[in-house]
């Protein structure tokens, strides 16, 4: 699936295109079965850019933050050029230190 609005490529679960921000259309709650089939592709050795920024989108919607942020970090060690990992990573670390620790 793509966002209309800006033709960035998102998964099935996504509610919102991770680089612009927009509604995607279809979008369903992202899974237990995505966040596992992802992880395993990252141990696999498969560690690319595009597994991690996506593992971090997914982690991101499930309020998991540091791990979020941890994948994003990996997406930027394989491609540093990644403009959605920087934008989210920025964006999830404002968001932990503006966010009290229970």
């Amino acid at each position: 699936m793509k966002c209309e609005k800006c033709g960035t490529i998102a998964m099935p679960e996504d509610q919102f295109c991770g680089a612009c921000g927009a509604p995607l259309l279809r979008a369903q709650p992202a899974t237990l079965d995505t966040m596992i089939h992802l992880t395993a592709a990252t141990q696999a050795s498969l560690n690319t850019a595009y597994l991690h920024y996506r593992l971090g989108m997914v982690y991101y919607k499930q309020g998991k933050l540091k791990e979020a942020i941890e994948s994003w970090k990996h997406t930027l060690d394989v491609d540093p050029n990644h403009q959605e990992a920087e934008t989210m990573l920025s964006r999830a670390t404002l968001e932990v230190q503006i966010t009290p620790e229970d």
